[in-house]
């Protein structure tokens, strides 16, 4: 994603509550949650059939994979299973001012990876639902409270 693909995209996620649009909505519901979730087939199927090659992954479109932000590790030859990261955003959990598009999406898309985690768990698909903001800042208050002793 370019830079001023990125600095676009941030400022459609700072949008005031009485400033959304359906269009807003749509498209963070298309990012997060229609874009994973047709990756999250076409991976899913991959990890529950017996291992053929990585090709089935490549039907999926560029656009897809560049929209859902997941990360897929098929695992060894002759394994069954994978792991399908996605990532996360603090707003899944809760919703901050002039973020309520955004948090939608993020909502939607912990819903769809918890369901896809409980459906194919017992087949080993394992999903995982990363949020990298909290991460960084909790790394960043430790070297930042580490420095400062």
């Amino acid at each position: 994603m370019k830079r001023a693909d990125r600095q676009d995209e941030i400022y459609r996620s700072n949008i005031p509550f009485l400033d959304i649009k359906k269009e807003d909505i749509e498209r963070s519901a298309q990012i997060n949650i229609v874009a994973a979730t047709a990756f999250s087939q076409a991976a899913t199927r991959c990890f529950i059939a017996e291992f053929v090659s990585s090709l089935s992954l490549s039907s999926i479109p560029p656009s897809f994979l560049a929209r859902t932000h997941a990360v897929v590790d098929r695992g060894r030859e002759g394994e069954k299973g994978g792991s399908i990261i996605m990532t996360a955003a603090t707003s899944a959990w809760r919703g901050k001012e002039a973020f309520g598009a955004f948090a939608a999406g993020k909502h939607g898309l912990r819903a769809i990876s918890q369901s896809i985690a409980r459906e194919f768990g017992p087949q080993g698909v394992h999903v995982a639902f990363v949020v990298s903001s909290t991460l960084v800042s909790r790394a960043l208050i430790s070297l930042t409270h580490s420095a400062s002793l």
